[in-house]
Parts: C-alpha cells; structure tokens; sequence
C-alpha cells in the first residue's frame, strides 16, 4: 500500500512538472466578418376570448434601431403583404389583427382571433410562418439572419 502511495506521489508530480503547450495565435484575417441580421417571429401564447382563439405572435429586429414607429410600419406593410393563399381559406376567417407595441411584455405584437380548433391553428402557424419569412425578407434585404 505504501509503494502505491508513492508511486502514485511521484506520477503526479511527473504530470505536473510536464511542459504545458498552447495553441498558436489564429490569424484574424483568415476569417471574414458577417454582418449578421437579426429577425424574429413567433408565437407567444394564445387565450380565448369572445368565442374566437386570440393567438400573440411577437416579432424582433436589430435592423431599425429600435425605432418603434418604424418597426410598426414595416410590420404593417409585411402583415398586409404576406403569402396568406397558402394558408388555405380559412385565412378569411382571421379577425382583429392588432400591431402595436406591448409595454408589458417589452415586445412589438400582432394579435390576431381565429377560429377555435386545429384548421384554426393550422392557419395561424402558417400565418405565423409566413410573416416570420416576410419579416425577414423585409428587415435583412441581404439575407443574412441569425
């Protein structure tokens, strides 16, 4: 037991006077630097509310300096512009569309009603889908999001 003891003493001590090596500096011109643009979309929660499901969908941007009123613009402009045959004719069905900013939660929203169930749902994942590919197309015209 003893011998262990030592032997194990003298390997860690071995170990540790060992010669430590770093990695060689990375040569920063060898990487080239993106300008990323960053877009989001998706839904919050969603709530009953007079018979119909109310869904929030928050939505993000570091491309227009915060500028509320501008990001309201531009939401209403994709909102109004996006791809909704696809999302089937239940997309007639969507009632009270609300674009505003939300002091609670800190976050520009749309808030619209559909009907309650999964073709209502379907509807708003699509919804949401779209708007969050129009939003981007609209914010980052490279189209460079992260």
């Amino acid at each position: 037991m003893r011998t262990t003891i030592i032997s194990l003493a003298a390997l860690c001590s071995a170990a540790l006077a060992a010669p430590v090596t770093t990695p060689a500096p990375v040569d920063s011109e060898l990487f080239t630097k993106r300008d990323v643009c960053l877009a989001d979309a998706s839904i919050l929660y969603n709530w009953w509310e007079s018979g119909w499901q109310r869904y929030r969908i928050a939505f993000s941007t570091d491309q227009l300096g915060g500028d509320n009123n501008k990001i309201l613009a531009a939401a209403h402009d994709v909102w109004g512009g996006i791809d909704n045959d696809s999302c089937g004719q239940a997309y007639d069905d969507v009632q009270n569309v609300q674009i505003y900013y939300n002091d609670t939660e800190k976050k520009t929203v749309v808030d619209v009603s559909q009907a309650i169930g999964p073709v209502g749902q379907d509807v708003i994942n699509c919804l949401a889908h779209n708007f969050q590919q129009a939003w981007s197309n609209k914010v980052c015209p490279n189209g460079r999001t992260g």
